[in-house]
C-alpha cells in the first residue's frame, strides 16, 4: 500500500486502526455491523446494468468467486468501489451486514472492498463468531456509510 494513501471511508479508517492495534478490532466489527454494504448479484432480467436492485419480493443470487475450494463473496462500502472492481456493468443490492451474514452459507468467505488499499478478508470461522456474538447486539443501520471529504 502506498504511504500516501489516506483512508476514504469510515470503514477504511476502522480497518486501518484495527491493523495498527488489536484494541480497535471490536470497534471495527461494531462499525462494520452498523454499516450499509453493497453486494454484487447475478444479473436479473429487466433490471438495467449498474443499477441497484430493490429487493422487496423475489429472489436473487450473490455473485460468488470460486478461488480453489474457497467461495468468496466480495462486498463493498460504496457502490463506486463495487463498480470499479468489476470489468462489466454489475447489478447489486444494498443491505446491512447482519442480514447478509444470516443469508450467507457457513463455508463462504467475505472480502470487503476488493482491490482497495484497506481491503479486509473475513474467514468462515470469523463470520460464524460474528453471527453468534455480534449480530443481535447491533442495531440495524439507518443509512449508508458516507464518504469523508
Amino acid at each position: 500500500m502506498p504511504k500516501t494513501f489516506s483512508p476514504v471511508t469510515p470503514l477504511d479508517k476502522a480497518v486501518k486502526a484495527a491493523r495498527e492495534g488489536k484494541n480497535k478490532v471490536a470497534d471495527f466489527y461494531s462499525l462494520f455491523l452498523r454499516s450499509r454494504i453493497f453486494v454484487p448479484i447475478k444479473d436479473f432480467p429487466g433490471v438495467k446494468p449498474n443499477a441497484q436492485r430493490a429487493v422487496l419480493r423475489g429472489t436473487f443470487s450473490f455473485r460468488v468467486k470460486l478461488l480453489g475450494k474457497r467461495r468468496i463473496l466480495m462486498i463493498f462500502d460504496t457502490p463506486m468501489r463495487l463498480q470499479r472492481a468489476f470489468k462489466t456493468p454489475t447489478q447489486f443490492i444494498s443491505l446491512g451486514p447482519g442480514a447478509l451474514l444470516e443469508a450467507l452459507p457457513a463455508d463462504h468467505y467475505l472480502l470487503l472492498n476488493a482491490g482497495a488499499p484497506f481491503a479486509r478478508m473475513f474467514l468462515p470461522k470469523e463470520l460464524a463468531w460474528l453471527r453468534k456474538n455480534m449480530i443481535r447486539k447491533t442495531a440495524p443501520p439507518k443509512r449508508p456509510a458516507r464518504r469523508l471529504r
